[in-house]
């Protein structure tokens, strides 16, 4: 009941603390930043995914780990994106993907944000 009840609450509390909302709102208003957003969530979750999937990994849960939790906001995105999927037993693997993905993420935009403009 405490893990129901309180790990929502704990997770819009940590995010609303380390998240500048004037920053996310200025970012809202440049289509590149969406649409560059949006691409990398969605490129590597089915990337991971499918490359899991060639090794006999559960498509899913290869998705979620490299893929989903790459694109999010550190440990607290986690928390929240395995909570929301309901796996939080690859916690662990979250942390190791969480590192090499964001260092893959930002070797790839900074290969193509000068084609951007």
């Amino acid at each position: 009941m405490i893990a129901s009840v309180l790990v929502p609450a704990l997770l819009v509390g940590v995010s609303i603390t380390y998240i500048k909302i004037d920053e996310v709102l200025s970012s809202m208003n440049n289509p590149v930043f969406i649409v560059l957003t949006i691409a990398t969530v969605i490129v590597a979750t089915l990337s991971s995914g499918f490359l899991g999937w060639l090794v006999k990994f559960h498509f899913v849960e290869a998705a979620i780990t490299p893929g989903l939790v790459m694109a999010d906001t550190g440990g607290s995105g986690d928390v929240s994106v395995l909570s929301a999927a309901n796996r939080m037993h690859l916690m662990p693997f979250a942390a190791l993907t969480n590192r090499v993905g964001g260092a893959l993420v930002l070797f790839v935009t900074a290969l193509l944000v000068p084609f951007m403009g």
